[in-house]
C-alpha cells in the first residue's frame, strides 16, 4: 500500500512561480549581474572613462588665448588682458556704484548731467561705418550717450 503525502509550504518560500526578481529592482539587478559577468563590457567602459579624461585633458593643454586689436599686431596670452584704466591725470580710475531704491511715483524724470565723456564715433549720418581712428569718425559724444 502506497501513501500520498502533500508538502506543506513553508512561510516565506519561494517556488518556481514567484514574482520575485520582477519589476524594476529585479530589472536591474539582472541587468548589474550580466554587465559584471562580461569581462570585456568592463575593460570597455573603463578605458572609454579613461579616453574621455585624455581628450580633455590634451584639450586643455593646447589651448591658447589670442587676440588682434584695431588691426594691430596679433597677441597671446596675458597681452590680451585689458589694462587697467588711468584717469586724464594718469591716476588709477575706481569706479563704484549703488542702487538707492527709492521710488519714482506718478510721472517723474531723472536728469543727470554728463561732461566728462568725451571721444569720437562713429558718423551715422550715411555712408560705411569705420572702426577707430579715421575717416568716418567725428568727434564728440555718440548721439546713444
Amino acid at each position: 500500500m502506497t501513501t500520498q503525502t502533500t508538502a506543506q509550504p513553508q512561510p516565506g518560500a519561494t517556488t518556481g512561480d514567484s514574482p520575485r526578481g520582477t519589476g524594476f529592482g529585479g530589472l536591474l539587478r539582472a541587468e548589474w549581474t550580466k554587465f559584471r559577468s562580461v569581462r570585456g563590457w568592463v575593460i570597455g567602459m573603463i578605458l572609454a572613462a579613461l579616453l574621455m579624461v585624455f581628450i580633455g585633458v590634451f584639450a586643455a593643454a593646447n589651448s591658447n588665448i589670442g587676440c588682434q586689436i584695431n588691426g594691430g599686431p596679433p597677441k597671446s596670452g596675458k597681452a590680451c588682458v585689458p589694462p587697467i584704466p588711468h584717469g586724464p591725470g594718469g591716476e588709477v580710475v575706481h569706479d563704484s556704484f549703488s542702487f538707492v531704491h527709492q521710488p519714482l511715483t506718478g510721472n517723474g524724470s531723472i536728469t543727470a548731467r554728463v561732461t566728462s565723456l568725451t571721444g569720437e564715433h562713429a558718423d551715422l549720418t550715411g555712408g560705411p561705418v569705420q572702426v577707430g581712428n579715421g575717416p568716418g569718425m567725428v568727434p564728440g559724444l555718440g548721439p546713444w550717450s
